[in-house]
């Protein structure tokens, strides 16, 4: 798409929730990683971590992470991102009442408390990298949105259906059974992204996808081997191959 245009993902399932403590499918996790910030994010080459919602973070040693949040970082409602939001988030995940299918990545969290505004000390019970990498795959939720909420109430929250994040996109709507909409985040730090909007729209069935895809109905859709060959003699189509 170019420049300020729409891409129109052609997705094989739909969310099953957009909030980042609680969803548990790809098509949320495609919309979540849009309209949220992990603390950090895997680099080109897969293998280390670049600061996202964090500016950086330290280890003064191996049972102690310090996290920097990174300055003028806000919500799309307008509050900033602070300190607390990461503490909340943590301790939401960790509590086996919220049930997030992710609590693994903050099993080794001893203790979290914010510093400062803009700084958390995290206490590990468990040390090595895998641990931090762990940790570092945070997503954090806005407290002052979701600190009402009992965690065992969490995936039930009106928020997975109309969440309010922090990323280049902002939620644009969620039209059940149909599409899911993100719009361009004008204040990200970054900078407004090069697309105005992303629509993931629901083709479950693989021909269908496929003939819309070839069709020019969509701009991206994964598509099932068999098809491969047809695909490939498109004039207007790319294939690209993944790894499973």
């Amino acid at each position: 798409a170019p420049p300020g245009g729409t891409l129109i993902v052609l997705s094989d399932g739909e969310p099953d929730d957009l909030n980042p403590l609680t969803f548990d499918s790809n098509p949320s996790y495609q919309i979540v990683h849009l309209t949220f910030r992990p603390l950090a994010r895997r680099d080109s080459t897969l293998s280390s971590y670049v600061p996202d919602l964090l500016e950086r973070w330290e280890q003064p040693d191996s049972a102690t992470v310090l996290l920097r949040v990174r300055p003028g970082l806000k919500w799309h409602d307008g509050r900033s991102v602070t300190a607390e939001d990461v503490v909340f988030t943590i301790e939401r995940q960790k509590d086996p009442a919220t049930a997030s299918p992710r609590q693994q990545d903050v099993i080794a969290v001893e203790s979290a408390r914010a510093v400062d505004s803009a700084t958390v000390e995290v206490k590990l019970n468990r040390t090595g990298p895998s641990t931090l990498n762990a940790l570092l795959e945070v997503i954090p939720v806005p407290k002052h949105l979701l600190d009402s909420i009992p965690a065992e109430r969490m995936r039930f929250a009106r928020f997975g259906q109309e969440p309010v994040g922090n990323g280049l996109f902002r939620f644009g709507g969620w039209q059940k059974g149909q599409q899911v909409t993100v719009v361009a985040n004008a204040d990200a730090p970054e900078g407004r992204p090069a697309l105005e909007r992303v629509i993931m729209r629901l083709v479950p069935d693989p021909t269908a996808r496929t003939t819309e895809l070839l069709n020019g109905n969509g701009d991206m859709a994964k598509v099932a081997a068999h098809q491969r060959r047809e695909v490939e003699n498109a004039a207007n189509v790319e294939l690209h191959t993944a790894a499973q």
